[in-house]
């Protein structure tokens, strides 16, 4: 649910993203644990003839299937996200972790023995709650305004022309700014560093002639104009004026 509320999240714990992949790592082989329990108590047989529930509930064990083969599935895409034959698929893939939340609750819901009928569906509702609230965040995220640019006007000394060569991204810091400088066609260019969409570091990011995509999302951006070419980030780059002095470059803040 921490993926749905990204940019929120990042302003309390910057290294959220780290975090947010180790957990999903550590979630699928706790979810792991659940199964593995079961079968040692039930024993295989009875295990997998799915006999240890009533028979009117046999149908919430499949809920279980279910998350078990999409967390594999969403853990192992996120683990391959820079891969080439992963980048434009992986985050759908990641979305079937929604699926999971919503299969999680009915599943412990109407087979959990005590979770009805005890202290324990007060969690299950704080769960459903904190659902509701992860989704709505991710519906904001989606279509919240993006922020007013505060422009000063000032030409600020960023990079020299030697730290910024044709195929590779620089990162230049300048106060709280982070700046992408790109050389392409013997022209500079400078963009902001972090996502639009997630906060992702293009600096980081691959380069193919004056596209640089986001190794997060695999977002595209134009690094001469800061558009986006391809989602999933709907708001473009900023695109800073540029000016080479001597061998220094300057952009205009």
């Amino acid at each position: 649910m921490l993926g749905s509320a990204m940019w929120l999240w990042r302003k309390v714990f910057p290294k959220i993203e780290l975090f947010h992949r180790t957990q999903g790592i550590f979630t699928l082989l706790f979810a792991l644990i659940h199964p593995t329990m079961i079968a040692y108590g039930y024993g295989l047989e009875l295990y997998f003839s799915r006999n240890y529930v009533a028979p009117d509930l046999t149908v919430y064990l499949y809920f279980g299937y279910f998350q078990l083969i999409v967390m594999c599935c969403t853990v192992t895409a996120a683990l391959l996200r820079r891969r080439n034959f992963m980048k434009k698929i992986w985050r759908y893939v990641h979305f079937g972790n929604y699926a999971v939340f919503v299969s999680v609750w009915i599943h412990g819901w109407f087979l959990g023995s005590d979770v009805q009928y005890s202290a324990l569906k007060y969690v299950w509702i704080v769960y459903a709650v904190t659902a509701g609230v992860a989704v709505l965040l991710k519906l904001y995220d989606r279509f919240r305004p993006a922020k007013p640019v505060h422009q000063t006007g000032a030409w600020v000394k960023a990079a020299t022309t030697a730290q910024v060569v044709p195929g590779k991204a620089f990162l230049a810091t300048v106060g709280t700014q982070q700046i992408a400088w790109f050389n392409f066609n013997g022209k500079y260019y400078a963009i902001d560093n972090v996502c639009s969409h997630a906060n992702g570091p293009l600096c980081q990011g691959s380069i193919n002639g004056a596209v640089v995509t986001c190794p997060w999302h695999s977002s595209q951006f134009d690094i001469t104009t800061g558009a986006v070419l391809e989602g999933p980030a709907r708001r473009p780059q900023r695109s800073y004026p540029v000016k080479v002095e001597g061998n220094s470059l300057l952009a205009q803040l």
